[in-house]
């Protein structure tokens, strides 16, 4: 607690560290807003590399923390705050940790009381700053593809800030840097900067920047993947959000209809994204993150949520590409009594990660180099004797099943059958219902798309679509969106609803 002037005879320190090096154009302290506690001074240390410390006994009291070693100090200094949202401007790159002493509060006998760092300076761009900015909301509701959200945006500001040239641009913003984005009140999610970014005429003034949603990060992201007995939806799904946003930035939410259930089969080495697609596909679930901070993984919706009577002229109206049937092609994985040689090379001495052409199991390696981790998919090795290293393991059985649905072949129709065969987490338990499930949506056979106002229409959502003759009840698949003028072009897939047959 600080003292009658607010002051700390011994200031409460925060030791900050990394496990590489960062770079920040400044630090953001957010204290407790509710109570307008702060700390009104505090000294700010980055270093390159960490002091270190060991506690000591100090007579009958315990332990001290004391420092043994000062650490390389990159830049430090004392800053005065002013609020609850404290702003340090200090451009640092290659900082590995961080320490923070709170010298005094803005109130005196206060404590210390924290809410949260950001690792740079906060920003908003407010309406007169935008000049254009549009969001494209997607979605594949029979998750054949995980689609990403994108979002684009030009700012005019009269401070050359983001320009190149100056050497200030290049420190302002970083890749994947999140952003929230909020329009009339509503937020639209969370998206991150993509570069590079374009300065569109050179003096920093006018800036165009790409953003994508947290699935496009996914796309970022290497999944050794491995093939899997009855493993745990819930379990693998965490596996991929652990990789791409360890710090838990992005949570995921599974719908309670899908708790419980397990898959089996083969996931090959492949981005995260492609892989959240292949459970999505197996299970019948929907990925998206569309006006959300969170990936929502969500059963397709099939029931009518509103009707979309606010539109613009000029609407088209076409079939989709008609289709007789569906085949969906499953796959199961046993191991085999076959032995074959998954890898045999030079390598020096080192670890190596070695990626096999099919899946692989029961590894075995030669003698001057150890298997440090594994799948059925790769193997990361030490090898300690430079040479010749060969790994050997069983192979796998492949067994593929069809299975089918099929309609009529109408008059002057040619039979079309599409086939789905690039999952390979796709088992028996799953494929016979996800063959109805896929043909049901590719037997609707009208695409509507037209400009309407935005409102709080999403993608995934089942409508009502007034049109001269019988409405359309259709699924949004996309929505590209005007920020600025509350307007969206919407493509839904569905059907003409003739309202006797209700």
């Amino acid at each position: 607690m600080s003292d009658e002037n607010g002051l700390f005879d011994a200031p409460p320190t925060l030791d900050i560290g990394f496990t590489f090096n960062h770079k920040s154009p400044g630090l953001t302290l957010l204290f407790y807003p509710h109570s307008e506690d702060w700390a009104s001074e505090v000294r700010v240390t980055w270093y390159s590399v960490p002091p270190e410390y060991e506690y000591r006994r100090v007579g009958n009291s315990g332990f001290v923390q004391v420092e043994v070693y000062s650490g390389v100090i990159i830049k430090s200094g004392i800053y005065t705050i002013s609020s609850t949202v404290g702003q340090i401007v200090e451009n640092i790159v290659g900082f590995k940790h961080i320490k923070i002493e709170f010298l005094s509060t803005n109130i005196r006998h206060r404590f210390i009381k924290m809410a949260g760092i950001n690792y740079g300076q906060g920003r908003s761009f407010q309406d007169n700053d935008i000049d254009t900015a549009s969001i494209l909301e997607e979605i594949d509701p029979t998750s054949n593809e995980i689609t990403i959200n994108t979002l684009n945006f030009r700012i005019k500001t009269h401070n050359p800030e983001f320009s190149l040239v100056s050497g200030i641009g290049d420190d302002m913003l970083m890749s994947n840097q999140q952003m929230t984005i909020i329009g009339d009140q509503k937020e639209f999610g969370t998206f991150f900067l993509q570069f590079p970014w374009k300065d569109v005429y050179g003096n920093g003034t006018v800036i165009d920047f790409q953003a994508v949603d947290a699935i496009g990060v996914m796309d970022k992201y290497d999944f050794w993947g491995d093939v899997y007995v009855d493993m745990p939806i819930d379990t693998l799904i965490g596996q991929l959000f652990a990789i791409c946003f360890p710090t838990q930035l992005i949570r995921y939410v599974i719908d309670p209809v899908f708790a419980g259930l397990r898959v089996s089969g083969w996931i090959p080495k492949c981005k995260c994204r492609q892989a959240l697609q292949y459970i999505c596909f197996v299970i019948g679930a929907v990925a998206d993150d569309s006006r959300r901070d969170y990936v929502w993984i969500y059963k397709p919706d099939t029931e009518i949520s509103g009707v979309v009577d606010k539109r613009y002229m000029g609407p088209t109206i076409e079939p989709t590409t008609y289709y007789s049937g569906v085949d969906v092609i499953s796959y199961e994985y046993a191991l085999s009594d076959e032995t074959m040689e998954a890898f045999k090379g030079v390598l020096p001495a080192g670890q190596k990660p070695i990626r096999f052409n099919e899946p692989i199991n029961n590894l075995q390696i030669s003698s001057g180099a150890t298997i440090l981790s594994k799948s059925a998919n790769h193997a990361i090795i030490n090898v300690t004797i430079p040479g010749e290293i060969t790994i050997t393991g069983n192979r796998y059985i492949i067994n593929q099943t069809v299975f089918s649905e099929r309609a009529e072949v109408l008059a002057g129709e040619v039979e079309n059958i599409k086939t789905y065969d690039n999952c390979t987490l796709m088992s028996p338990a799953y494929a016979p219902e996800r063959a109805k499930s896929l043909f049901a949506y590719l037997k609707q056979r009208t695409q509507w798309t037209g400009d309407i106002r935005l409102e709080d229409r999403e993608v995934g959502y089942k409508y009502e679509i007034p049109t001269i003759g019988y409405p359309i009840h259709g699924t949004a698949e996309q929505l590209d969106i005007n920020l600025r003028g509350g307007r969206a072009r919407m493509r839904a897939i569905g059907d003409v609803a003739d309202p006797r047959n209700r």
